[in-house]
């Protein structure tokens, strides 16, 4: 029991640490388990030690953590939502230390779509932030009455940023200017890994070249898998349509990421948006 003990909790001080257990091998100063009822504490700490080396990266404490949230609103209630944020959400959640990352809302596709991204520190910030601010009166007293009655459909997911993004500070500029490309990915099963490093080594680099910023690369860890979330700025629809016929000539987009990444996609959609203006500018 001792061995037991000692292998799940140097476990629980680093999870990710590479722990290697034996239940044959005893530590020096201690019989080595004899029998199978002897061995079962060990083989169970073993399978803790294993088990936590697999936690999603999202519940690391260093791990950033992005609320990413899609609101359906009822036809017209577009206005009246965004003035509540702007005037009261934002700085409520600025109070208990919740970047925004982005707000958008459609033009072409899905009318009446907000989507808004807030940045937390770690998973710990996010879940005491989040009591913090429902807690707050301003919130419950002036921010939900104004808006419960203009939302018809809300989906949220906690994701992670791509480590190309990850390092970017979140922008203080506005970002209300210029058209942004929302892009859903669905991948096939342990896709995302490939399909990240072709964006970073190929398609970055290219997009960039023609003036496309990246303005949010997110993917989960924690329900629907094997998604990558992207958002890309344009200075305009003329911007837009250019780059891509620029793209559609690029020998590096065409042999080098389009192969790369054409067998990895399941599935694809894309929405154009704008920023409201008090949303933080591509960096």
């Amino acid at each position: 029991m001792t061995v037991a003990v000692t292998v799940l909790s140097a476990a629980m001080r680093n999870p990710h640490q590479g722990l290697r257990v034996s239940a044959a091998t005893p530590r020096k100063g201690h019989q080595a388990p004899a029998t199978s009822a002897e061995r079962a504490p060990v083989l169970a700490a073993a399978r803790l030690v294993e088990q936590a080396r697999r936690l999603p990266r999202c519940l690391e404490a260093t791990a950033m953590i992005y609320d990413v949230r899609c609101y359906d609103l009822r036809p017209g209630g577009l206005p009246a939502y965004r003035d509540a944020v702007r005037e009261v959400a934002l700085p409520v959640r600025q109070r208990y230390g919740i970047a925004l990352a982005g707000w958008y809302y459609a033009d072409v596709g899905t009318l009446s779509r907000v989507l808004h991204i807030w940045a937390f520190r770690d998973w710990q910030h996010l879940e005491h932030a989040k009591r913090q601010f429902r807690q707050d009166p301003q919130w419950s007293r002036e921010y939900l009455p104004r808006v419960l009655p203009l939302i018809g459909r809300q989906h949220c997911q906690a994701m992670l940023a791509a480590d190309f993004w990850e390092r970017r500070p979140v922008a203080t500029g506005k970002g209300g200017a210029g058209v942004y490309e929302l892009r859903t990915d669905d991948l096939k099963p342990g896709g995302v890994p490939a399909y990240l490093a072709s964006v970073r080594e190929v398609a970055l680099p290219v997009l960039e070249r023609y003036g496309v910023k990246p303005a949010g690369w997110y993917y989960p860890e924690i329900g629907t898998l094997n998604r990558v979330l992207h958002l890309w700025a344009y200075r305009d629809g003329a911007h837009l349509a250019e780059s891509r016929r620029q793209l559609r000539s690029d020998p590096r987009w065409i042999n080098e990421h389009l192969p790369r990444v054409r067998e990895l996609i399941v599935a694809q959609k894309s929405q154009l948006m704008h920023a409201a203006e008090f949303s933080p500018a591509p960096p």
